[in-house]
């Protein structure tokens, strides 16, 4: 397939998800105003991580879950947290790129959509942004830590759901993690990390 028609298809693989899983839907409806955009090639550390991550290759989402992977050498990985001070471990460690969204194959002024890969024992730390989220574990797990809520593993086909500002977190034990992450209102600020002062 070319790289149009891959993008493509993963859009109508995660239209299906939409009415595949009510916590989704009740998120948001799926984007009534996807225009293709063209997609500039980056490839960072994590890309060679992913490719290699045969743990991946199970899960209730199998076919949303394999037409994203198939975006990954087509896409452009992201680096949110260069100049954060957040250590090289992470940022080489820590994957993630847009489908929806800037530098993603698909523009939208509804929904922003992420695809976001974490290898084993790797820690996400406490960050927050305005816009309201939602998490769909496509394969693996993690640990989902949210300020005011208890910790929760999650696993493939759950769902985690962040307000507007609502600190949150995530740490990966002995298995790698791969969601797809929404976004929905007020997407101009992008995630910062959270004073460990404001997580209660």
């Amino acid at each position: 397939m070319t790289q149009a028609q891959v993008w493509t298809h993963a859009a109508a693989e995660l239209a299906r998800c939409f009415r595949t899983y009510p916590s989704l839907a009740e998120f948001s409806s799926f984007p009534t105003d996807l225009v293709p955009q063209k997609v500039t090639t980056r490839a960072l550390p994590p890309l060679d991580l992913l490719a290699t991550d045969q743990a991946l290759r199970s899960g209730t989402v199998s076919t949303l879950r394999d037409a994203v992977l198939a975006l990954a050498c087509d896409a452009h990985w992201l680096e949110h947290y260069r100049d954060s001070g957040i250590g090289d471990d992470f940022m080489d460690r820590f994957g993630c790129f847009c489908l929806v969204g800037d530098q993603g194959g698909f523009a939208s002024d509804q929904l922003r959509v992420w695809l976001v890969y974490m290898p084993p024992h790797l820690h996400y730390p406490w960050h927050h942004h305005p816009a309201e989220e939602l998490y769909l574990v496509l394969a693996g797990q993690a640990e989902f830590l949210r300020a005011g809520q208890a910790k929760r593993w999650l696993s493939s086909g759950d769902t985690a759901f962040h307000s507007s500002n609502q600190p949150h977190a995530m740490t990966t034990g002995a298995d790698s993690v791969l969601c797809l992450v929404f976004w929905r209102n007020q997407f101009e600020s992008g995630p910062q990390l959270t004073d460990g002062n404001d997580i209660s």
